[in-house]
């Protein structure tokens, strides 16, 4: 083998080899990983937010992208689902950007936020360079998605098309959609077609991308737009098709076009053409709006009708107009206006641009007898007049003509003329550049009536506008304002033109407020207290050549009988460039002004009062613009303020020295040494720097509270009826807030208690990432609470992150309790349920919660050192731990709130368990003051409870409680103490019972009838038994008791089981408490049902009454009576007391019915012999009337 064919193959092995390398690479860093990386780094180059999801491509040009999110430097946002398309490598290497397809998914941009660029001068030293476009080949594409315009409309496209070659031909279609507009209780659906067909000469843009080059690149183009509405309405289509061609061997392009209406007649008809850079326009216009279609809302509501035509070549211009327009229906302006009513206008003009400015070459509007004309030429050369012009004139004209005819003009100022004539006649011509106005009939309106939104702003007002000249000045003098009540406003007004654009303007203005009051929005001033005040200004506005205009001088006056009352006054000339010049610039000074006459300056402000004195200077220094008193401070007295018809402050006096200043990065409102008082009572007196921005605040205020709640502006302090307050608070640069408020002797409306002293004190500072806080609090009313907390926020992203402890050395809750208003509860029916939250309403919020509590008391309980921790996580709120003291008794607990969406009747799943250990009956029970003498001794107590809602405000509404108590000893008296009057009659019942049942046993015996003696022992038996178990039942002591009973989501509260037993007596019961909405809990009524069960000597009691006829053989007890227990807690009911009653009762009965002879008995199944029909005289019962009396 030849060295060359070696050296050749070595060479062509490393190039594959390179070759492959470098396509391995190139392939691997396609991939999404490092094609993604790279993209992110090109978009942080541009500084364009957001990313790209997944991106990728491949060597043979496909690539594609997802999860587009994208927000320009401008505010643009760019957001799109997904990007596919296919690349043409080698057409890419050799210049042309080639792609064989291209489609874009739910593409959304959004221009809502979009800020302009800010314009760069340009240095003028960089020489022009051409752009151009290179070649641009596009396959079939498909592009959808949305825009969402500045105003906030959004619209819908489709585009689509078979190809784009900018060497050939371009194929475009698209689909626009728009929000519509109501037709009674329908909606329209308007819709927009676009399509393009276009064949290019010469490849599009190589040439340039001016106007000139993109023309003369066309061979051929259609264009043809089309609005059409999609919903069942078919308001009408509009269309529009654009045609233009070049001739073979021929520069320029001609071009024509129809606009047609909903009837498909031609509404404007364009022709034209471009050749060497000047454009040509001729139209013929018949537009009526009523028959655009879905078109109709978008455009004014005038007929156009005539000729237009206007030629444009680089920045010279020319345009020529003959036309007509007519409004048929002035009342679509304004309600008040008659229905049907026109005005119709005459245009004719002619007009071009000049090398210096531009010329009037004609003009000629007329209609509803009104004329302005310009019949020969004037030209302007950026002055305010035209330039010389010997014979030229402009004539304005007016022959009684009805105002309402000029509101389709008025109505761009948001006026209209609902009534009013306009009659007068002027003329202006400039010789050797001077004004002169020849007045043939002075301009006057009469009975001119405007309103704005329907609400009238003018009524019967008349107006002389004088117009003259002299020594070159052209004058509105005198002018007048008047109407019945006299004269509103004269004076006058001066424009004194100069040379190259310089000119001068007078103005000198007489406001009578007693007239001004007989206008609409003015009735409310009062007329015998404004009387003879008026308000005068004089201004003067000068503007040299080249230069901006400068308010020369200027002041304004408010005067009764030659005496200011307000004067505002300019000290120095003030430029409208916007510059700021050092130093005062006003100064204003008020001396016993009537506030009802600024009421007039700013409509919707009614104020009442006086300024007794104020004297201020507004100007600007090297921080920015102030306000300041000079002297003695700003005094108001009797001063009340309405806006908008609400009233805010009434009947106040005020003094203070004022200190505004407003820079740029900050804003300070300061009153120093302030004094708001009412009726002599100081409301707040101290001094206030309100600071907005980078400035910081501070307050220190004092004052009565009860005075300050009576302030319409003290919104919720209206509850407070007295007491005194002082406040001081500070926010510095950096955010940190320190605040402290004390009170004392403060009483509160409907409220039963009174706060002698209280007092608050609290710090903010906040983080970058967050904020932290504390404060503590003290509240002297009956007894003394206080407490302290810390809180501090962290926040990552839009996950927040707390942390709160809070410490309460002491709180007595009856305190808390006392100061709310007594109200009626709301009894009104509820409305419809609530939707389920779709997420927990601590969404992206986290943290933990630490209360610790040395001693608290409330409803007479006592707790000590309580412990409560809580902590918040993504799916649920989890009570950790809960200890304590309560009631002399050990409480803990735990539980949590869980957020579970897929639950029936969820998504809030709440569940808990309570235990109180060995607490003490008589604490608890201290809590009702009518159950406290019922109940002694221990318990151990366990609750358990749920509630599944949709909402947090339904979790109490839906809790159901279930609760088990259990006691190794103590005592019930079912009759209260043993001094109350049920305990002591149930005693003196058993004593009398006792005694009574004694004497018969023993009467029974010594009776020498043998049979009649154990009638009587029987029934005083029955008698010592029920003496006896009154007496037992009157003070129960038990060795255990078992309760359990719950709290259902309706309210009710049932009592599942009640076992309570000592050795020789068992009480079990059932039963529970039902709801009335309409008393307390205490008074709501209750049912229970308890079984009696005894031994020993109850057993004997309870066969003695007849209740039972022997031991169990379970347990050995034997039953007694059932009892009934009602009433309410507050008034407990019970039938214990009947039941034994009816006992004795039976017992005596059954015993005056025995046979005679005990020893002969009824053999079994046998019939007894009949009673004899006549019975015999009963003997009176010597214990009759003491049994009646014990069963009472």
């Amino acid at each position: 083998m030849s060295r060359v064919l070696r050296f050749t193959l070595w060479s062509v092995g490393i190039l594959a080899v390179a070759l492959g390398a470098t396509l391995f690479w190139v392939e691997s860093q396609l991939r999404p990983e490092p094609l993604g990386a790279r993209v992110k780094g090109l978009l942080t180059d541009a500084k364009i937010k957001g990313g790209i999801a997944r991106v990728e491509a491949s060597l043979d040009g496909k690539f594609s992208a997802e999860g587009i999110d994208l927000v320009l430097p401008d505010g643009t946002k760019i957001s799109a689902a997904a990007i596919k398309g296919e690349a043409q490598i080698f057409p890419i290497i050799k210049g042309t950007y080639a792609l064989s397809s291209l489609e874009i998914k739910t593409l959304d941009v959004d221009l809502s936020e979009r800020k302009p660029e800010a314009k760069t001068p340009g240095t003028g030293s960089v020489a022009a360079i051409k752009t151009t476009l290179p070649p641009i080949v596009l396959g079939p594409y498909a592009v959808s998605g949305r825009v969402k315009l500045a105003d906030g409309t959004l619209l819908r496209f489709s585009i689509r098309g078979d190809e784009f070659d900018t060497r050939g031909k371009a194929d475009f279609r698209a689909g626009i959609a728009w929000p519509g507009f109501a037709v009674g209780k329908q909606m329209t659906d308007p819709r927009g077609e676009i399509t393009l067909k276009a064949g290019f000469r010469r490849p599009l843009g190589a040439d340039g991308v001016g106007l000139d080059d993109l023309i003369a690149d066309v061979g051929s183009l259609r264009l043809e737009l089309a609005a059409k509405d999609a919903s069942p309405i078919a308001a009408g289509s509009v269309g529009f098709v654009l045609d233009a061609a070049s001739t073979a061997g021929k520069p320029g392009v001609n071009f024509t076009g129809t606009l047609s209406d909903s009837a498909n007649r031609p509404a404007v008809k364009l022709s034209g053409n471009h050749l060497a850079g000047r454009t040509t326009v001729n139209a013929q216009l018949d537009v009526d709006p009523t028959r655009f279609g879905i078109l109709s809302q978008q455009l004014p509501d005038v007929r156009l009708s005539g000729s237009a035509n206007g030629e444009l070549e680089g920045a010279r211009w020319q345009a020529s107009a003959d036309l007509k327009a007519l409004w048929s229906d002035l009342s679509k302006f304004s309600k008040s206006l008659a229905k049907n009513s026109r005005s119709e206008w005459k245009l004719a003009a002619n007009a071009q641009s000049t090398a210096s400015g531009f010329a009037v070459n004609s003009l000629a509007i007329t209609g509803n007898g009104v004329t302005i004309a310009i019949p020969q030429t004037l030209t302007w050369k950026g002055g305010l007049l035209p330039e010389n012009a010997n014979d030229a004139t402009v004539t304005i004209a007016a022959n009684d003509a009805d105002l309402m005819s000029l509101n389709p003009f008025l109505a761009a100022a948001d006026v209209i003329a609902t009534a009013g004539r306009w009659t007068g006649e002027a003329s202006i011509s400039f010789k050797d550049g001077q004004p002169t106005v020849t007045s043939i009939r002075t301009h006057s309106l009469r009975g001119v009536t405007l309103e704005r939104g329907g609400k009238a702003l003018m009524r019967e007002i008349d107006a002389e506008l004088p117009i003259k000249s002299e020594d070159g000045a052209i004058s509105l003098a005198p002018f007048s304002l008047g109407c019945a009540a006299g004269n509103i406003a004269t004076g006058s007004l001066t424009l004194r033109p100069g040379a190259e654009g310089a000119w001068s303007a007078v103005a000198n203005v007489n406001v009578g407020i007693v007239e001004l009051a007989s206008q609409p929005n003015w009735e409310d001033l009062p007329v015998d207290k404004l009387k003879g005040i008026r308000v005068s200004a004089q201004t003067t506005v000068d503007r040299a050549a080249g230069k901006v205009p400068v308010v020369s001088s200027a002041d304004a006056r408010i005067f009764r009988q030659g005496l200011n009352l307000l004067s505002l006054k300019l000290r120095q000339p003030l430029a409208l460039d916007g510059s700021k010049p050092t130093g005062v610039l006003v100064e204003a000074s008020a001396r016993d002004l009537p506030l009802e006459s600024l009421s007039a300056v700013v409509p919707g402000l009614k104020l009442t009062g006086d300024l007794k004195r104020a004297d201020l200077v507004a100007g600007f220094s090297r921080e920015g613009l102030f306000v300041r008193t000079e002297g003695a401070p700003l005094s108001f007295t009797r001063t009340s303020v309405t806006w908008t018809g609400k009233l805010w402050v009434k009947d106040c006096d005020l003094a203070a020295s004022l200190d505004l200043l407003v820079g740029e990065k900050s804003t300070l409102i300061g009153f120093n040494q302030a004094e708001l008082k009412n009726r002599g009572r100081t409301l707040a007196s101290g001094d206030i720097k309100l600071g907005l921005g980078d400035a910081g605040t501070t307050l220190k205020l004092e004052g009565d509270l009860g005075a300050l709640a009576e302030q319409p502006f003290a919104g919720p302090l209206n509850i407070v009826t007295g007491g005194q307050y002082r406040a001081t608070a500070d926010r510095a640069q950096s955010g940190e807030i320190n605040v402290t408020f004390q009170v004392r002797e403060v009483g509160l409306k409907q409220s039963e208690g009174r706060i002698q002293s209280a007092s608050l004190a609290g710090r903010y500072v906040p983080a970058a990432n967050g904020l932290s806080a504390e404060g503590s609090f003290k509240l002297q009313a009956t007894n003394l609470s206080s407490g302290k907390f810390t809180l501090t926020q962290k926040v990552s992203g839009e996950k927040t992150d707390w942390q709160a402890a809070v410490a309460i050395d002491n709180v007595d809750v009856d305190d808390f309790l006392s100061l709310l208003p007594k109200s009626e509860a709301d009894l009104s029916e509820k409305g419809a349920p609530p939707r389920p939250d779709r997420a927990p309403f601590w969404t992206n919020q986290s943290g933990s919660l630490q209360l610790t509590i040395g001693t608290a008391k409330a409803y007479g309980i006592s707790a000590e050192k309580v412990v409560v921790r809580a902590d918040a996580e993504e799916k649920a709120i989890r009570l950790t731990q809960l200890s304590g003291k309560l009631a002399d008794g050990n409480l803990s607990g735990r539980g949590q709130l869980a957020f579970q969406p897929t639950i029936s009747n969820g998504p809030y799943s709440l569940s808990a368990t309570v235990s109180l250990n060995q607490f003490d009956f008589g604490s608890v029970a201290q809590a009702f003051p009518a159950v406290k003498d019922f109940l002694q001794g221990r318990a151990d107590a366990t609750a358990g409870l749920t509630s599944v809602c949709g909402t947090p405000g339904e979790l109490v509404g839906k809790l159901q409680v279930d609760t088990q108590l259990t006691s190794k000893g103590g005592r019930i008296r079912p009759f209260g103490s043993k001094n109350s009057s049920m305990s002591l009659s149930a005693n003196k019942a058993g004593d009398i019972g006792e005694t009574l049942g004694g004497l018969a046993m023993l009467a029974g015996a010594l009776t020498k009838n043998q049979q009649q003696g154990e009638k009587v022992a029987k029934i005083g038996a029955a008698m010592t038994a029920a003496g006896k178990l009154q007496k037992a039942v009157a003070d129960f002591q038990y060795t255990s008791a078992t309760i359990k009973a719950s709290r259902l989501a309706s309210g009710t509260i049932k009592l599942e089981a009640a076992d309570i037993r000592n050795e020789v007596l068992h009480l079990a019961a059932k039963g529970g408490i039902s709801v009335d909405p309409k008393l307390d809990f205490a008074d709501w009524p209750m049912a229970f049902t308890t079984q009696m069960r005894g031994a020993g000597e109850f057993a004997q009691y309870f066969q003695a009454l007849g209740f039972g006829t022997g031991p169990s053989p379970a347990d050995g007890f034997t039953e007694g009576p059932g009892v009934s227990v009602g009433g309410s807690l507050n008034q407990v009911k019970t039938d214990l007391a009947e039941k034994l009653q009816q006992a004795i009762d039976n017992v005596r009965a059954s015993q005056s019915t025995a046979p005679a002879n005990p020893g002969i008995q009824t053999a079994p199944g046998s019939q007894a012999a009949p009673a004899p029909t006549t019975p015999s005289p009963k003997k009176r019962n010597p214990f009759g009337d003491l049994l009646q009396e014990l069963g009472r």
